[in-house]
């Protein structure tokens, strides 16, 4: 059951995107726990959410996690994988089918944010030009 005020983490989230568009971000990927847990307002294992400047976010969730994840957070849009090369598929799959020419990651000291997953990225996407974020989150922190 999720526990907290859905329009809080919604406003949260809303409030980032108007910064991404204010910087010409097309998507963010979240990898951060603390950021994931922030817009999501649940802790996952394995965090991974997919937040366009206009739209719906995006959860991605190991294989079988879905239905648990729904219950936990106001984010309705989840999908599975099964291992970490269909996670990475599904968010190349994403940039390309929105046309994303910059996208934001975040660079931080957490444990969880992968170098690997920085250089596959970047190898899969040659022409799309990474934008740290971390800056844009930590504004959208303050604002609350």
């Amino acid at each position: 059951m999720f526990r907290g005020n859905p329009e809080i983490f919604e406003k949260r989230l809303r409030k980032f995107q108007e910064l991404m568009r204010k910087n010409n971000i097309g998507g963010s990927v979240i990898r951060t726990l603390s950021t994931f847990t922030y817009f999501t307002g649940t802790k996952w294992l394995r965090p991974s959410l997919l937040i366009p400047a206009e739209g719906e976010p995006t959860v991605l969730v190991v294989e079988g996690e879905a239905d648990e994840f729904k219950r936990r957070s106001w984010i309705e849009d989840v999908v599975e994988y099964q291992e970490a090369e269909s996670l990475m598929a599904t968010v190349v799959g994403w940039i390309k089918e929105h046309g994303y020419k910059r996208v934001g990651l975040e660079f931080s000291v957490e444990r969880d944010s992968y170098l690997l997953f920085l250089k596959v990225f970047q190898r899969l996407n040659p022409n799309v030009e990474i934008v740290d974020i971390l800056d844009l989150q930590q504004r959208t922190r303050k604002s609350y």
